[in-house]
């Protein structure tokens, strides 16, 4: 093995300044032929005359690779071995595994008097360990051991535990190196993989706004293409929502008023959808609760009429009632034709291109298979967007609306719309209060209104998940 040189601190107190020059004596005498350490210890008896020898003791408490310790109850009563020794070995422990090695010189309650002691192995012969039975499982004091013959098999055998001490120590620090190299590497790795995650990100965000734009985009020229395909271009759009509290139900009616632009085909119906939005955003939670509440057509009682102004623009013809045509018999998504076919005689009406068509169509829906808020699209061709909510001023609040927000894109987060997006006036018809609300859109958006239904209605209304209605046809 490589004899390496260890430069060895020994600490002690001076009221054991005996013990410590025979145990310094007996240590050197036997670590002198040693092949496996340089022993190279230092005690403060080798402080210059005229040194300051507190800079002197801190020195080499800095430069030594090992500190024995004679441990007695001297030991523990001095608090510049504590805070000036002790305590400076211990940090260099923390952060270089530092060697301690205690010898216990005596009998002592070391337990109760430094916690860090208790976690370090001690020398502490004991009497079996040298035939010794008066000192049976007990510590042999160092007094008793320099008298008797026994003396150099404890320096042999503290010598050998010393050095044996230090060849665990130079492996483990060997592992930590190469375990830190590693972990170093490791360490580069991954600051590597976060900085190209980090601009991966970066690259995705910028990827995903785009296509958000395109998106939107996309919406705009998809709707605009399928209302050129109708032949109708819109002109007014209002929502009416009537708060049914006896039936507790919600009441929707639509009217939308469109100009005919069909130069060689007429247009036939208008395209739309019932759209129930409960649990929107989770999908299995929404499925399996339209499962076991199924909405069905028949209990809808969806309606709808047309009315004509004819291309001299003076007043709407009488209103007539119109075919529907439901694209399934259940579900919280049914896609539906309002025909222009009258109803009663199923002719088709009298439409000329230059016509202005009012479009009205109703359904209702109990509240708890609706939820609290309703999504929808304004803002075609800039045309202004009119939303009234109408419910009993018997409600304890004036105020049923809680929040209007915006969602701009798929999957942003909405936000509340800005007032010079919109106005809202309050007006009383006969027992009822009518919240109306003007919005003045210049662009493809949409909107969210969420109210009260809670203390409206009474009971868990309001569970309804925030989410936004990605198929884009809602209530058009």
């Amino acid at each position: 093995m490589e004899n390496k040189k260890v430069k060895i601190f020994i600490s002690y107190s001076h009221e054991n300044t005996d013990l410590f020059k025979e145990f310094q004596k007996g240590l050197e005498s036997h670590s002198q032929n040693s092949t496996n350490i340089k022993w190279d210890i230092w005690t403060d008896v080798e402080i210059s005359a005229g040194a300051f020898w507190h800079e002197s003791i801190q020195d080499k408490v800095k430069e030594s690779d090992a500190a024995i310790l004679l441990v007695s109850q001297h030991f523990f009563a001095s608090d510049y071995i504590k805070n000036e020794e002790f305590k400076k070995f211990v940090e260099r422990y923390k952060k270089e595994n530092f060697i301690f090695f205690p010898v216990l010189l005596c009998d002592c309650e070391f337990y109760e008097q430094w916690e860090e002691l208790t976690e370090i192995q001690f020398f502490a012969p004991q009497g079996q360990d040298y035939g010794i039975d008066q000192f049976k499982n007990k510590i042999v004091p160092y007094d008793y051991l320099k008298e008797s013959n026994i003396k150099n098999t404890y320096f042999k055998n503290c010598v050998k535990a010393f050095e044996k001490t230090i060849k665990l120590n130079r492996s483990v620090k060997k592992k930590s190196s190469e375990t830190n190299t590693t972990t170093k590497n490791e360490s580069q790795s991954q600051q590597l993989e976060e900085r190209f995650q980090d601009f991966k990100n970066q690259v995705m965000n910028h990827i995903k706004q785009q296509d958000d734009k395109i998106g939107s985009l996309e919406k705009s020229v998809s709707f605009l293409i399928d209302e050129a395909y109708q032949g109708l271009k819109p002109i007014d759009n209002c929502l009416k929502i009537l708060f049914d509290k006896e039936k507790r139900k919600y009441s929707f009616e639509f009217e939308k008023q469109f100009e005919i632009i069909a130069t060689e085909v007429l247009p036939i119906r208008y395209e739309t959808q019932f759209y129930a939005n409960k649990f929107l955003t989770n999908g299995e939670k929404a499925k399996d609760f339209y499962e076991k509440n199924k909405i069905y057509w028949k209990d809808l009682g969806v309606g709808a009429s047309v009315a004509i102004l004819d291309n001299n623009g003076k007043k709407f013809g009488e209103e007539t009632e119109v075919t529907i045509n439901p694209k399934s018999i259940s579900g919280n998504f049914i896609p539906f034709d309002i025909s222009f076919v009258n109803k009663d005689t199923e002719k088709a009406l009298n439409l000329k291109t230059g016509n202005t068509i009012k479009i009205k169509y109703w359904y209702s829906v109990p509240i708890f298979l609706w939820g609290s808020y309703i999504n929808r699209h304004l803002s075609y061709y800039n045309e202004p967007l009119v939303v009234e909510i109408e419910y009993d001023k018997k409600y304890k609040s004036n105020k049923i609306i809680e929040k209007i927000e915006s969602l701009i894109g798929p999957k942003s987060t909405p936000s509340v719309l800005p007032e010079e997006k919109y106005s809202k006036t309050q007006s009383y018809h006969t027992s009822n209060i009518v919240q109306k609300i003007e919005f003045k859109g210049d662009r493809f958006e949409r909107f969210r209104i969420t109210w009260d239904s809670l203390s409206y209605f009474g009971g868990d209304e309001t569970n309804t998940e925030d989410g936004e209605d990605e198929l884009g046809r809602t209530n058009k």
